[in-house]
């Protein structure tokens, strides 16, 4: 028979002594790891074993980027990012985003109105400044329901809608003083051309071409309910085809009918109107009656300058110089 008390007391004795046995050969091995090199190196990001040479890294020194990923999609949240002074933590842009010259050497991440979120996702964004024009709309409610925070600027449409996306640009990325300020200047800029214009004897009639007119086609002309459409009566005119909606075809035909004083040409890099579209309409014969083409006033515009961003007191400004009257219409 087993005596079961002498078992027992073998047993402690033995787990005593493995105890001991343990520290003495784990206690040396924990003090060498204090002094030996990171299992990750913080320079090369390799990890395993160290090599006995390598060299100590003094992690206080090199803390980790406090700067922020910001992707941002559309020309005027881009615009509104780099005037609050964050450009230069910008990771990627899309197409639409033109100005300032820096972001279009960045990443893109496609066209604001067909976006695609995982191609967006993929690059870690801290952080999505947008808007409400973002597209399609698939695309738009998969963005409305990702974890990382995704800032709503209305459609940059009116000096309204550009405020308020100041303001919560402004908020989400902790300047809300420089929004105010850069509120505070677009709006006087815009108040200076509302006076000097109220001074013309009668607001001209303009009309802005997306693509000019050719003796064999039809322009793209910018309606009612536009962007060109409300900055050309924030510069004080009129638009002459008000009577159609969006970007619609126009005719030569209609054209000589709304007789312009002014006629405006986007430009811009692969689409709108070419440096020698202004040319064209000037030598035509059939358009030699309308007042635009008669005073020569066919000038071309940056289409960049449709964004709404916060150059809009700027833009505002040089399109009012450019319809204001000429001193014969005074």
């Amino acid at each position: 028979m087993v005596n079961t008390g002498t078992v027992k007391n073998h047993n402690q004795t033995f787990f005593a002594y493995a105890g001991v046995l343990a520290a003495l050969l784990i206690t040396p091995m924990l003090q060498a790891n204090e002094t030996a090199a990171p299992a990750v190196c913080p320079i090369t990001g390799k990890t395993g074993p160290m090599p006995k040479n390598h060299p100590q890294v003094d992690t206080a020194k090199a803390p980790e980027s406090e700067s922020t990923r910001i992707i941002s999609i559309g020309g005027a949240p881009t615009e509104i990012v780099y005037a609050l002074g964050k450009g230069d933590e910008v990771v990627a842009v899309d197409l639409s985003s033109t100005y300032p010259p820096a972001a279009t050497r960045l990443p893109k991440v496609g066209y604001i109105r067909q976006i695609s979120p995982e191609g967006v996702l993929s690059l870690n964004p801290d952080i999505i400044v947008t808007s409400e024009a973002l597209g399609p709309p698939a695309a738009k409610a998969a963005l409305k329901r990702v974890n990382v925070p995704v800032v709503w600027c209305p459609d940059p449409t009116s000096p309204d809608a550009l405020y308020t996306s100041l303001e919560i640009v402004g908020q989400a990325l902790g300047e809300e003083e420089k929004a105010a300020e850069l509120t505070a200047s677009i709006q006087e800029k815009l108040t200076d051309v509302e006076m000097a214009s109220s001074q013309w004897p009668q607001k001209p009639r303009i009309v802005f071409f997306m693509q000019s007119p050719t003796p064999t086609r039809a322009g793209k002309v910018a309606g009612k309910g536009t962007r060109a459409d409300e900055l050309i009566k924030l510069a004080g005119g009129v638009n002459a085809a008000s009577d159609v909606n969006g970007y619609q075809p126009f005719a030569l035909e209609a054209l000589i009918a709304s007789r312009p004083d002014v006629i405006l040409l986007g430009t811009s890099v692969g689409h709108g109107s070419g440096p020698g579209d202004a040319k064209v309409l000037l030598g035509m014969p059939q358009l030699s009656q309308i007042p635009a083409i008669k005073s020569g006033r066919v000038e071309t515009v940056p289409m960049e300058d449709l964004s709404f961003g916060p150059r809009l007191g700027e833009v505002t400004s040089s399109w009012s110089e450019l319809i204001a009257p000429a001193p014969a219409d005074s």
